[in-house]
């Protein structure tokens, strides 16, 4: 459901295509893609096994911790950590 999302993006005050949002979860990259945002999946969250986050469409995949703040740091054109 994209509605905690958009209002997320209302709270802070942008427009839900400014913002990333990350999940560890193919329903998460849905509510995500629903909003009409930007998705990374967190591909070391909590991940089902079996279940790959190569597979859930996301426009970006982060691999650990370290790779996703070098993803939102190259984003927002902030020097690499």
């Amino acid at each position: 459901d994209p509605a905690p999302l958009i209002h997320a993006a209302e709270q802070a005050g942008i427009v839900p295509r400014e913002a990333l949002y990350v999940g560890d979860a193919q329903r998460d990259i849905e509510a995500g893609q629903a909003a009409d945002m930007l998705t990374i999946a967190a591909a070391y969250g909590y991940i089902v096994p079996g279940d790959s986050a190569d597979d859930w469409g996301a426009d970006l995949i982060a691999e650990d911790s370290g790779h996703l703040t070098r993803i939102v740091a190259e984003l927002l054109d902030l020097p690499a950590p």
